[in-house]
């Protein structure tokens, strides 16, 4: 059986989704520029002051770089993305899609206002799991799931590999 939507509805939930995706960019933006500029602030003032300090204010030149950095990054591969999320994990109506998007923006406001770190990749995928959980096991991807989660854990081995190679590096060199 073809699932079947009322038409103005769909419509109807379209014109909510807009908001609802402004409510994710913000909070995506907000979270993922700032674990750029957090790091690379330190770097820059380390570099430039020879000393590790305590705090690290962003300059807002390296602010900007995040965030333009991040704007880049989901113009050249962010349509790859929301097609596997919205079409190969869960079929997305804009109904679904709205309440994904809703959901995994109060998810990351949340969590930033008690300052717990998230990850907008993940929180998406719940949001969109769970709106396929709501139609039934049948309406999520499985498979696909499970090799996201396979690329984070993955992900975290690779860094974690890369990061002690460099900081080996760092020690040996004269």
């Amino acid at each position: 059986l073809k699932e079947q939507f009322n038409d103005d509805t769909e419509r109807a939930f379209s014109l909510l989704q807009m908001f609802s995706a402004v409510c994710v960019i913000f909070a995506h933006g907000a979270g993922e520029v700032g674990y750029m500029a957090g790091p690379l602030s330190t770097i820059w003032t380390i570099w430039k002051s020879d000393a590790m300090p305590k705090s690290v204010k962003a300059p807002l030149w390296i602010v900007l770089y995040s965030a333009a950095s991040l704007v880049i990054g989901l113009a050249m591969y962010g349509q790859n993305v929301t097609v596997a999320m919205g079409k190969r994990l869960a079929r997305l109506t804009p109904s679904r899609g709205f309440a994904a998007e809703l959901a995994t923006s109060l998810v990351i406001l949340v969590a930033t206002q008690y300052g717990l770190p998230t990850s907008s990749s993940q929180c998406i995928t719940g949001g969109v799991v769970g709106v396929g959980l709501a139609e039934g096991l049948g309406h999520v991807n499985w498979k696909f799931f499970g090799q996201t989660l396979l690329s984070w854990v993955s992900t975290m081995f690779v860094v974690g590999v890369g990061t002690g190679v460099l900081f080996l590096q760092g020690i040996a060199a004269p």
